[in-house]
């Protein structure tokens, strides 16, 4: 009795994955008379196989063959998206100690979960009773759709010496209005400094919006320190 040495290694129970997922690829048998196609009853047994339905191919890791490439016991990649992300994340986290070394001086801070409800008035507002003329820069995203905030706020001071003030009144902490339960998050900025703000936003389409939706600059020094100065557009 001669051995079909294709069943032979496809029948092989190893607890290795590599030998698990071979034991999956085993090739429907083929006619003797044709050599290319399969009987009409190994058609039906392997379509009633659920490992060969298209059902089975929702399943990431199933041992499908039309999961793997033909010849290959290559698994899927693992999704590494989520862990390059957290460390994007990490860039833009406040560690006050070294602000107050010295250590970081960034000084453009994102304020996030804003209620959708709040104007830049009221934000103004909360700030200036403690950070009045210490910041020259800020900027509320509005939905122009409905006229309210999306969420989140720029600030930039012009010191990194007010950092850890700010954040100490403003991070996790609750806002006053509207019976809202968002917490409020204080994070560094991805653009940071007054210079690289108005670059970026130099000849946008925003400034010819309502002048409630756009950024708001202040002179950083001087007599007129605090006070709203014109936003400059780049000469074309």
């Amino acid at each position: 009795m001669s051995i079909n040495p294709r069943k032979t290694r496809n029948r092989s129970y190893n607890s290795s994955p590599v030998n698990r997922v071979t034991e999956y690829h085993e090739e429907p048998p083929r006619s003797s008379s044709t050599g290319s196609h399969l009987r009409q009853t190994d058609r039906t047994k392997y379509q009633d196989d659920s490992r060969y339905t298209s059902a089975n191919q929702n399943n990431r890791y199933s041992t499908s063959p039309r999961t793997y490439k033909q010849g290959t016991n290559r698994f899927p990649r693992p999704n590494r998206t989520s862990g390059r992300r957290k460390r994007n994340n990490a860039k833009f986290i406040i560690h006050i100690e070294k602000v107050l070394n010295g250590v970081e001086t960034r000084t453009t801070l994102m304020i996030r979960n804003i209620p959708n409800k709040y104007t830049r008035e009221m934000i103004l507002s909360d700030i200036n009773v403690n950070c009045k003329k210490k910041y020259d820069f800020f900027y509320l995203p509005i939905d122009f759709k409905n006229k309210c905030n999306v969420g989140y706020a720029f600030i930039n001071f012009i010191s990194h010496e007010s950092v850890p003030k700010f954040y100490e009144e403003f991070n996790e902490r609750r806002w006053d209005k509207f019976n809202s339960e968002k917490v409020c998050q204080i994070t560094y900025g991805r653009i940071q400094g007054k210079s690289a703000l108005i670059e970026h936003f130099q000849n946008s389409s925003l400034l010819q919006e309502d002048p409630s939706c756009q950024p708001l600059i202040f002179h950083s020094s001087g007599d007129q320190k605090g006070e709203i100065q014109p936003f400059p557009t780049r000469s074309r």
